[in-house]
């Protein structure tokens, strides 16, 4: 259980079970600073991608708007990106069909923007790679939420329209982490933000605020988790509004009929294609690792201020993996108090 946000560290399961356990230790460490002291996360984000960004999305992942469906980012690959997985699928207590058991939503659905997205993603196998690599470290945990919670499992696939499963993502609008909260809002959830943390980009903080907004969301608009997720987008007013000009009109109050920005007409489509991908993905040409359904980590309570390469020493792991474990913290350790 986590103390204090600041308090705490995030480390690897084995690692926090086993007391001295070890993960691979990755080529080309470059997270020391020239005065010794550990760079920020975001110079490391900025140091470390290895793709060109946009400069307006500072120092974190940028959005490359090539060879994609309307609205789609596919982001810098940050550092740690790599996991050891297994592309066979062939294992058994597979995260996949866990994620499949708790599906809700109706994947039946299909049209020409779905079809859109759905095509997109089939055809950028690297894309899925990349972005379930990075997934592996926060799915488990996800989908424990999720279920505790009882909301759709398709919820767990929002992070790779959001952010691609980069806890570094920002973007134009200031919107920050693997469920893109923007500052006003997080706060409005308890994610603290100060110039030691960013609770936008914490993992637990965020995942927790994100699955009760949109539950929230949806109640507003009578369980509808297509509405729900069309406000998590565009904000609840705006989707509100257009379900006033249509019912005023005697038109469908329904997702596919109102009247909504380009990008969220996009958003509930990716959304749904990823899904059918992920229920079938033979029908789709699509080969997903095999990830273990275990947790991936723990949180241990280290009882005040602590610099991160220390950390990182002690349970002998790389200092990449504690940055992508813990992408909330912005300095070289946790706040002082």
């Amino acid at each position: 259980m986590i103390q204090h946000a600041s308090r705490s560290l995030v480390l690897s399961f084995a690692i926090a079970t086993a007391g001295c356990g070890t993960l691979s230790r990755e080529d080309g460490d470059t997270s020391q600073s020239t005065n010794g002291k550990l760079r920020s996360v975001d110079e490391i984000a900025a140091m470390d991608a290895s793709v060109a960004r946009d400069k307006t999305y500072g120092n974190v992942s940028a959005a490359l708007m090539t060879d994609t469906p309307v609205g789609e980012q596919v982001l810098a690959d940050s550092p740690g990106d790599d996991l050891d997985v297994d592309m066979d699928g062939s294992g058994d207590n597979d995260i996949w069909d866990r994620l499949r058991a708790n599906f809700k939503l109706d994947l039946s659905i299909d049209n020409d923007l779905i079809r859109t997205h759905r095509n997109w993603y089939a055809r950028n196998q690297l894309y899925m790679d990349r972005t379930t690599a990075r997934a592996q470290r926060y799915l488990n945990y996800i989908l424990d939420e999720i279920e505790e919670r009882e909301l759709p499992g398709e919820l767990a696939l929002l992070p790779i329209v959001e952010s691609a499963f980069d806890p570094f993502a920002y973007s134009h609008g200031r919107a920050a982490g693997i469920w893109q909260f923007i500052p006003s809002t997080g706060r409005h959830f308890g994610m603290e933000q100060t110039w030691w943390y960013d609770g936008r980009r914490d993992i637990i903080a965020s995942t927790e605020g994100a699955l009760t907004y949109l539950h929230q969301l949806s109640e507003r608009f009578g369980g509808d988790y297509q509405l729900g997720l069309a406000a998590y987008n565009a904000g609840g007013g705006r989707v509100s509004g257009a379900i006033r000009r249509n019912a005023n009109q005697g038109k469908d109050t329904d997702f596919w009929s109102l009247r909504l920005p380009r990008e969220t007409r996009h958003y509930v489509p990716k959304l749904i294609a990823l899904a059918q991908i992920i229920k079938d993905p033979d029908e789709y040409g699509i080969v997903l690792p095999e990830m273990p359904d275990e947790p991936y980590f723990e949180v241990v309570d280290v009882g005040g201020q602590i610099d991160l390469a220390q950390a990182a020493e002690m349970a002998e792991v790389d200092i990449q993996e504690i940055y992508r474990l813990n992408p909330g913290f912005n300095r070289w350790a946790t706040a002082p108090d």
